[in-house]
């Protein structure tokens, strides 16, 4: 049996590790087989096995760089294998991409959507999509405008993989209200990596639109 989990050691800002442990007796103990490094974050895990006993471990990854480290470093997705229980890996990147580009599309080269699974002898991931290259052309900015609900937007300020485009596309596009909210100091998971804050967001967008809809069904009675 084998898991693929988030590890967050000591008290590093920002310090992201991906851990693989293995168990033999159903999950009563566990040994760690794979770590990733600590100079990068890493995240988006998935693993699968071969009928062949091969391993296979996909995700992502982000080393900071730039003037702005936790927002301008380099995004590349991994794709790690072993025949040995992790005794060796081969470690390939499947793709690399600078977080400053593109600058006017806003649009990142890889995604949030990340799995493995592995039939017979062959691994098979879901990675495809934003690797093929008409992923830099596509985008679905035409749809914003048939949006006829309040939108409520949160975004963390050095978000590795969002760009401030993406949110001032969806004010211009939108014919409803949008509601923006930067939550400082968090990255592409603000609900993980400042809950309070998150969670003060929505609660404020929520109770604001209940007001609204309340007194519009008071002023029709």
């Amino acid at each position: 049996m084998l898991v693929a989990y988030n590890d967050a050691p000591g008290a590093t800002r920002g310090q992201l590790q991906l851990v693989v442990s293995e168990s033999s007796d159903g999950g009563g103990t566990w040994s760690e087989k794979f770590r990733t490094s600590s100079t990068i974050r890493s995240a988006q895990p998935a693993v699968a096995i071969l009928a062949n006993g091969a391993i296979g471990f996909l995700y992502n990854s982000y080393a900071p760089g730039g003037p702005n480290p936790n927002a301008n470093g380099t995004l590349s997705q991994h794709f790690v294998t072993t025949t040995d229980d992790f005794a060796t890996t081969k470690d390939v990147t499947l793709a690399t991409a600078s977080n400053a580009l593109p600058q006017n599309q806003g649009q990142p080269y890889l995604g949030d959507y990340v799995d493995l699974t592995g039939i017979g002898n062959t691994f098979y991931g879901w990675s495809r999509a934003w690797l093929d290259p008409k992923f830099r052309s596509w985008d679905i900015s035409e749809y914003l405008a048939y949006i006829r609900v309040p939108v409520a937007i949160l975004q963390g300020s050095d978000d590795q993989y969002g760009t401030i485009r993406q949110i001032e596309i969806a004010q211009d596009e939108c014919y409803c209200p949008v509601d923006v909210t930067m939550i400082l100091g968090a990255g592409h998971s603000p609900h993980r990596e400042a809950p309070e804050a998150t969670l003060h967001a929505v609660a404020e967008f929520a109770n604001r639109i209940l007001h609204v809809h309340e007194g519009s069904q008071g002023r029709a009675a």
